[in-house]
């Protein structure tokens, strides 16, 4: 039983302590009910991934939905994994609604983008459909990597550079089937684009997410069960993260001091040196005083009143430079 119990602690040391927060459960939500709703009624998938009749036909929905959409399970797995711990730290820092906001924004645009370059380089007969959200989440990635200024980042317990960190989560891409390694090239890319302010004509301020804060749907996300709801404003987000810890009386050890009749006395009169209390400063420890300390000490007492009296006539009369 002991070692049982030491191993779960141990692991409990290795995994870090993890918090849902809104904006990213409530994505996850809905990839999750979009992947029931195809299933249940037979959806094809070309009406949610992004193709390029985005702007062939202009079916300009999917540049949304192709990141909420999973034709398969275990893509389905592999997009709440990487959104969930990836994105939280962000929403953290920014709020859920500019969460949503930059999830829908980059979205967007790393869509939009990859599009384009696949209609400039490839032939129709080459073109593929992008679904999931690995491609959103890389490019979260990207940007907060840009804002960051921490110089390491841990990844399954190895310190990387902060900026390749994206790029070798990129790497790792290549191992998961049926994703598009140039939509996820494009999505790093975007991501540290929008990060260095390149588009800063599309930020949301944080009044204006402050108002959003206090209306619908975001007024139901501050009840959802499970999930911490993140404020946009600055302040509220410092009491909501930064919360005090006040434990309650007797909680904490307290110091105990020997009585000063069991402390023994000193064996010589150079053993526990005296303090010297000046008005106005702090005491200083000297040692037994000699005719020659003595002097010493009145001589710098001297200069400190000496000193202290100037203070007091520039602060009484102005000076003058000559």
């Amino acid at each position: 039983m002991e070692t049982s119990s030491q191993n779960l602690q141990w692991l409990k040391t290795l995994v870090p302590k993890f918090e849902f927060t809104s904006g990213t459960l409530s994505a996850a939500a809905v990839s999750v009910i979009l992947f029931i709703t195809t299933k249940c009624f037979n959806i094809s998938s070309d009406v949610f991934s992004l193709g390029t009749t985005v702007v062939v036909n202009g079916h300009v929905h999917k540049l949304i939905t192709y990141s909420f959409f999973h034709k398969d399970l275990p893509q389905l797995v592999l997009g709440v994994v990487a959104l969930l711990p990836f994105c939280s730290g962000l929403e953290r820092s920014v709020g859920t609604v500019r969460f949503t906001y930059l999830l829908l924004l980059l979205s967007a645009w790393t869509g939009l983008a990859h599009v384009l370059l696949e209609l400039l380089l490839f032939s129709p007969a080459d073109r593929s459909h992008v679904q999931g959200f690995l491609p959103v989440s890389l490019a979260l990635v990207g940007m907060s990597t840009v804002h960051s200024r921490m110089t390491k980042a841990m990844l399954l317990g190895v310190s990387v550079p902060t900026p390749t960190l994206p790029w070798i989560l990129l790497l790792f891409t290549l191992l998961i089937p049926d994703t598009v390694f140039l939509c996820n090239a494009v999505a790093i890319l975007v991501g540290a684009t929008y990060g260095k302010g390149w588009f800063s004509l599309l930020d949301m301020s944080e009044a204006r997410a402050s108002v959003l804060d206090k209306k619908m749907p975001f007024r139901l996300l501050r009840m959802l069960v499970g999930a911490r709801y993140i404020p946009a404003s600055t302040e509220e987000r410092r009491k909501t993260l930064d919360q005090l810890c006040t434990p309650p009386p007797g909680s904490y050890p307290v110091q105990a001091y020997a009585p000063a009749s069991s402390v023994p006395p000193a064996q010589g009169t150079d053993a526990l040196p005296q303090m010297l209390v000046v008005p106005g400063h702090m005491g200083l420890p000297v040692a037994k005083p000699t005719p020659v300390r003595s002097v010493l000490i009145l001589c710098w007492l001297q200069d400190i009143t000496l000193l202290q009296s100037c203070h007091l006539d520039r602060q009484r009369v102005p000076w003058t430079r000559y």
